[in-house]
């Protein structure tokens, strides 16, 4: 563990040079929700003080699981440095037509670094939520068994080459 950090069953989510304060699901006005519609983006907000600048090259991510396997995991692209100590927040969107109807729970994290260490601060279980689809029920039971059901581009159509 690095020194002066604190720990908890929840990772360590604080040390002397910053702390990540929460991981909250909203929806794209910001409002907390706690059950999602499929139908709809929603977003991980995940709220980050620095507290003794600079810090460097941070990037903010989520895992996604269901129970104990991870879905996926999501990273902000760019590195960000933050020069000046302050209250940020990063959003990361998870689209809509993404999931299945299903109950998650998200872990979330920040890796930056501070005079050339790097460091990691996380929320193990930062959310649970349900979702649940507004699409006619025969669909919706076909959604069931699945972890994610995400609405790729499909054509039908006649094979130009048939016969």
């Amino acid at each position: 563990a690095n020194a002066g950090t604190s720990r908890s069953k929840r990772g360590r989510h604080v040390n002397r040079y910053a702390e990540l304060v929460s991981a909250t699901l909203v929806s794209e006005s910001g409002r907390e929700i706690g059950a999602v519609p499929l139908s709809q983006d929603i977003f991980v907000r995940i709220r980050f003080a620095a507290r003794r600048a600079p810090l460097l090259k941070l990037r903010f991510g989520f895992d996604l699981y269901f129970k104990n396997a991870l879905i996926l995991r999501s990273t902000s692209d760019a590195e960000v440095d933050m020069p000046e100590p302050g209250l940020f927040e990063a959003w990361g969107r998870i689209p809509a037509h993404m999931l299945a109807e299903q109950q998650y729970s998200i872990h979330s994290f920040v890796i930056f670094e501070h005079e050339t260490k790097e460091y990691t601060l996380l929320v193990h279980d930062a959310m649970t939520f349900l979702t649940y689809s507004t699409e006619a029920v025969d669909l919706t039971r076909m959604l069931k068994g699945a972890l994610l059901a995400p609405k790729f581009e499909w054509q039908v159509r006649q094979p130009v080459d048939a016969f």
